[in-house]
């Protein structure tokens, strides 16, 4: 169960961030949609690399339990690392940081989780292991980006609304739902010039506001599996190393 789990923190860590972020990019810091994606590259290129750096610490002897313990204190700081620095019109620089340490987080489990649980159970039950762990790791990522979603909504709009008459919106849910879409121009549609930039700079500050208490209600959440994990983890004693290894003992 504890094995299972780890996807489970990867999807409010990581894949929270992957059809979210980009949006953020573009309204509070005015990256174009090229340029956010291309900032995403931070965070989901270390993949192709942090497995290989997963494969030898364990053959150098360091054992499963403690590169998962390593991998999941990646994402839970990468993402608090996130939320104490967000603000309006950072720039990639001020993004590679956090990103890339959640990008090695889930790279040291990539693989790895799937391959310590078909070890830890009958041969027979392979299938049903793997399909459970794909189960919870899919259903995981449907539920925690809808509910991710609909509260930087909620936050936002309830930022708007709370702004001084000259610069707030006249439908805080309008607007709220086109900044959370990626969406500025329709959000300062019918706007004349003069009265944009400070509306603007509401909608960049209210937005940043409702993605800090997202990503520390998410990192919240991710710290609370992680010890939770490991505490399974060490109750479990010795256990099969992960496919890869056959005829060695290590501690999953």
């Amino acid at each position: 169960m504890a094995l299972c789990l780890i996807p489970v923190v990867v999807s409010f860590s990581f894949v929270i961030l992957l059809p979210l972020l980009p949006n953020y990019l573009v309204v509070a810091s005015g990256m174009s949609s090229r340029a956010a994606g291309a900032a995403m590259l931070l965070m989901t290129a270390p993949i192709l690399v942090a497995p290989l750096l997963a494969g030898l610490l364990i053959r150098r002897g360091l054992p499963s339990r403690a590169v998962f313990t390593l991998s999941l204190a990646l994402l839970a700081g990468g993402g608090a690392w996130l939320a104490a620095v967000l603000r309006p019109d950072m720039g990639p620089a001020a993004l590679a940081g956090p990103l890339i340490t959640l990008g090695v987080g889930l790279g040291l489990n990539f693989g790895l989780v799937d391959g310590a649980v078909l070890t830890v159970v009958d041969p027979r039950a392979t299938g049903t292991a793997a399909g459970f762990l794909n189960t919870l790791r899919l259903g995981s990522e449907a539920v925690v980006i809808a509910a991710a979603g609909s509260a930087l909504v909620d936050l936002t709009e309830h930022r708007l609304s709370r702004a001084a008459p000259p610069v707030r919106a006249e439908d805080p849910g309008a607007v709220a739902d086109s900044v959370n879409s990626g969406d500025l121009d329709g959000a300062l549609a019918g706007l004349p010039a003069d009265g944009r930039a400070d509306l603007l700079d509401v909608i960049a500050h209210g937005f940043t506001g409702a993605w800090q208490t997202v990503l520390w209600a998410s990192t919240a959440v991710c710290a609370l599996l992680s010890a939770a994990i490991y505490l399974l983890l060490a109750d479990r004693g010795p256990a099969a190393e992960p496919a890869g290894r056959p005829g060695t003992q290590s501690t999953v």
